[in-house]
């Protein structure tokens, strides 16, 4: 029955948009597309080996609209488009792992456009709710709370067999994880293959502005950031221990969309003191990494090693944050801290970048 009335709900939105978007008379491209999944959550914990029982099925909606062609950031992820999305997936056990909600925003970037042909990546990032956490079900030793984040990356390959509609296949990586702000806190990680269709209700009726990579300056950047946020310990109480971190870090700005970085960290983590002979809950390390820009947001990806650690467990750790830029050189993140697939904490705070970043060379307008 949940299928029958998610197929219902598809084609009402698609009546509705389509009378809407029409009516507006508006100059911007607006694209509904939806998509079906099909494939597993992967296993990496043994007990995940006994409880995937069957394939992950997902049946998802997107409504983007195309960006501005004449922003410099448009133009140099080659006119990607944006909106939200909504997925409603199956976790390979109806029992015992169940169902999700997943409601995310959406960034759909070519890396190669034709007029029939497209081969493109988009970035998901947004919050889950699972309807069968720990509470209910004590075989779902993966995820303790109904409330997640949710971050996938697809890549597909697009066809228009006509000006308005384009069939696409795609592969996508997903995970869901709460932060550990409460444990357990494994996480679930997808792989899946999915098949869209895509309809765009009204033509671009704007010239597209190219910018020359060449003629943009490359500036060093320099970084520092502070965030703070709680966890939970790996022994399943509910005490909450308060963590903070400290990066600052140099950057190597490329064609003002992407950036090389390394930077070094301090860490703080009130449980590391409770639970190791140390007796300390700091930690440091340094780490390197790459930050995509699509202004005014930037999405990071670092991985660092420990040079001073309270716990001997792990000498490496990552981090994926979304950062927002302000026009005064500040920053807002939102990240999270982990050990490969493992979440060690949130990371929520504030930093400040020079020079700016949001100069009037990078969103200047023809």
């Amino acid at each position: 029955m949940c299928m029958k009335r998610m197929l219902f709900l598809l084609c009402f939105v698609y009546v509705m948009c389509g009378k809407t978007l029409y009516a507006q008379h508006n100059t911007y491209a607006y694209e509904l597309e939806t998509k079906l999944h099909y494939g597993t959550i992967l296993p990496h914990y043994s007990f995940l080996n006994y409880l995937v029982e069957e394939p992950q099925k997902s049946i998802e909606i997107q409504l983007r609209k195309a960006s501005d062609y004449t922003t410099i950031s448009s133009s140099l992820f080659r006119f990607p488009s944006y909106g939200i999305g909504y997925t409603h997936t199956f976790l390979g056990n109806s029992e015992k792992l169940g169902s999700a909600s997943l409601l995310f925003a959406v960034l759909d970037i070519p890396i190669i456009n034709t007029a029939r042909w497209a081969l493109l990546y988009q970035c998901n990032f947004g919050a889950a709710y699972i309807y069968k956490p720990l509470s209910k079900s004590i075989f779902n030793i993966a995820m303790s709370s109904p409330f997640n984040f949710f971050v996938g990356l697809d890549l597909q390959v697009a066809y228009r067999f006509t000006h308005n509609q384009t069939c696409k296949l795609g592969v996508e990586m997903s995970h869901i994880s709460n932060g550990k702000i409460h444990t357990p806190n494994l996480g679930l990680n997808s792989l899946t293959f999915s098949a869209a269709y895509q309809y765009s209700f009204t033509p671009m009726c704007k010239e597209r502005v190219y910018y020359n990579r060449r003629t943009l300056a490359a500036p060093m950047l320099y970084s520092a950031f502070v965030s703070g946020g709680v966890k939970t310990d790996e022994y399943l109480n509910s005490t909450l221990f308060p963590t903070s971190s400290f990066v600052f870090e140099i950057q190597k700005l490329i064609w003002y969309t992407y950036g090389f970085t390394i930077g070094v960290d301090m860490f703080y983590d009130a449980s590391k003191a409770l639970h190791t002979n140390k007796q300390t809950a700091f930690s440091a390390g340094i780490h390197t990494g790459v930050e995509v820009y699509y202004m005014p947001f930037s999405f990071l990806m670092h991985i660092g090693m420990y040079t001073f650690h309270a716990h001997a467990e792990h000498q490496f750790f990552n981090r994926i944050a979304l950062r927002y830029h302000a026009k005064q050189s500040y920053c807002i993140q939102l990240g999270l801290k982990a050990h490969v697939t493992t979440a060690d904490f949130l990371e929520i705070g504030v930093g400040y970048t020079f020079p700016n970043i949001r100069n009037n060379n990078n969103e200047a307008k023809k």
